[in-house]
């Protein structure tokens, strides 16, 4: 799901007719997974980028 949705750049609605489900089982996996990735210690550090210099906090 997160590869259809945000590699491809494919809607809810045409990754839910390709893999037989409904829009909202694609919502709520896409939602567990995005979840997952940023609870998983190899993400957490990417999850702030690194400020800019001069960029207000």
């Amino acid at each position: 799901m997160l590869v259809l949705r945000y590699w491809e750049d494919l809607p809810e609605t045409a990754i839910a007719e390709v893999l037989n489900c409904s829009p909202g089982t694609v919502k709520t996996h896409a939602r567990r997974g995005l979840e997952a990735l940023r609870s998983h210690p190899a993400f957490a550090a990417a999850e702030r980028p690194h400020p800019l210099p001069g960029a207000r906090p």
